[in-house]
């Protein structure tokens, strides 16, 4: 059944993305104890040709999420398709690209000693 979800078409995608938990098993991971707030930057939106040249460019990309950060700070932040910050989405493969970023700047910084550790060194139960 897993596989089917490659294969639907893009009338149900969108809606069945944002019902994940109904098609497969999952669960929410809670956030820590003192998440991190990103503050907000200069906004970037005229420099990208205005809010509309954004929408446009998120409905061509099917894009129902965008977020910028520069210096670490919000400069962009949008979202279309009945999404909101609040809302999950299944990130699918964008979840590797996003940790083996992460575990790069925790290496760089520190945190991690290096990539051929074993995760258990780092998870806490």
């Amino acid at each position: 059944a897993g596989a089917l979800v490659l294969f639907w078409p893009k009338s149900v995608r969108q809606d069945n993305f944002m019902a994940m938990d109904d098609h497969f098993p999952g669960h929410v991971v809670a956030a820590g104890k003192r998440p991190a707030r990103l503050d907000e930057g200069r906004d970037i939106t005229a420099a990208l040709g205005g809010a509309d040249a954004i929408s446009a460019r998120m409905t061509d990309g099917d894009m129902v999420g965008l977020m910028a950060l520069k210096d670490g700070r919000i400069v962009l932040e949008r979202y279309a398709g009945g999404f909101s910050p609040d809302r999950r989405w299944t990130s699918f493969s964008v979840a590797k690209s996003i940790t083996s970023t992460l575990v790069g700047a925790a290496v760089k910084d520190g945190y991690i000693r290096s990539v051929d550790d074993p995760v258990t060194r780092y998870i806490r139960s």
